[in-house]
């Protein structure tokens, strides 16, 4: 994929659309900031659904199915994991919650391009 390569970003040319895009971008964020401090209720329902949903989805990528509402059960620690493919989901659950409460502190560093071997 050229996106990934270096420099590919600063080459692009920035028209009237992709201003118009980044400029909305900076509205809905001034949006977002209102509606937490209004609502904020509502986000943490929001993100419940996502995350159970992220959990469902990523795990059964892996093979890895639970009927949803243990899943839900799980991800919300009202329960405890009675085998192997819960204590998935719950490990996944525990990684979610560290980066939503922790990822201020997460360092962020773009990654070495990896040599192709096609």
């Amino acid at each position: 994929m050229l996106s990934f390569e270096e420099g590919f970003i600063e080459s692009q040319q920035l028209n009237q659309r992709l201003l118009q895009t980044i400029r909305l971008l900076g509205e809905y964020k001034g949006k977002q900031e209102l509606f937490k401090q209004q609502a904020p209720q509502v986000l943490g329902t929001l993100r419940q659904a996502a995350v159970i949903q992220s959990t469902e989805s990523s795990n059964r990528i892996e093979g890895i199915t639970v009927p949803l509402e243990r899943i839900k059960k799980l991800v919300t620690e009202k329960t405890t994991p009675r085998d192997r493919s819960e204590q998935e989901i719950a490990g996944y659950r525990d990684v979610l919650t560290t980066i939503h409460t922790s990822y201020t502190h997460i360092p962020f560093k773009a990654r070495m391009k990896a040599s192709s071997s096609f």
